[in-house]
């Protein structure tokens, strides 16, 4: 799948796979807080590229942003490049954490790690996370408050211990484009108490009906 085949997909579609895989979470324990559609404000749908339940992570820098961040208000889709995936860090003992598929109304506008760094925040819910070792292999799920945050990059390698990290697109140090825009419609959009972050796997929205080749 590519962003071009994404952008085929209208609001309404986006709409219906939501509502099939808030079905899908709650029938899997995947869910946290009460996951509605925002049909005034802002939607945040990521796009897992990996096989459900495949945990490895691609060593090669270029190869871990193989995934989507989809922006979706009354108005605008926007699709960014980004990575759902965690880099093969050790800063949890208790293994390298992936947040699962699901649907979790966990997430706040906040800053991630500086002020300037706008950012979606999981302080209103915990969300599940299965944690792995260093070759993919699953040592733990578990819930809890991890920040597992949906932010920009600060380099063009995977910083992220587990949070979702918007793919940078600059040059020579300029603007980051990406970011740029998803900060735009984050500020831009309605103050609310509390906003869902939807995680789809590909196989899932193959499974949804809607089954783009890239």
């Amino acid at each position: 799948m590519s962003t071009s085949a994404l952008r085929t997909l209208s609001r309404a579609d986006w709409y219906d796979i939501f509502t099939k895989h808030l079905y899908w979470s709650r029938n899997n324990n995947r869910i946290s807080g009460a996951p509605r559609w925002d049909e005034t404000g802002l939607n945040v749908i990521g796009i897992r590229m990996n096989p459900i339940e495949e945990f490895f992570v691609p060593a090669n820098a270029e190869e871990s942003w193989n995934d989507y961040l989809v922006l979706i208000t009354p108005d605008t889709i926007v699709t960014l490049p980004c990575t759902t995936d965690p880099a093969v860090v050790k800063v949890n003992p208790r293994g390298i954490a992936h947040l699962n598929e699901g649907c979790w109304d966990a997430y706040v506008r906040g800053a991630h790690r500086a002020a300037w760094r706008k950012a979606l925040v999981q302080r209103k819910a915990p969300v599940r996370v299965t944690r792995t070792d260093s070759r993919g292999n699953v040592l733990m799920h578990e819930w809890g408050y991890f920040g597992i945050n949906i932010h920009n990059a600060m380099s063009w390698t995977k910083p992220s211990a587990g949070c979702t990290v918007i793919k940078p697109d600059r040059v020579f140090g300029l603007k980051d484009k990406n970011y740029s825009t998803f900060r735009r419609m984050l500020i831009d959009a309605p103050s609310r108490d509390s906003r869902t972050y939807t995680l789809i796997n590909l196989e899932q929205l193959k499974g949804y009906g809607y089954d783009i080749e890239s």
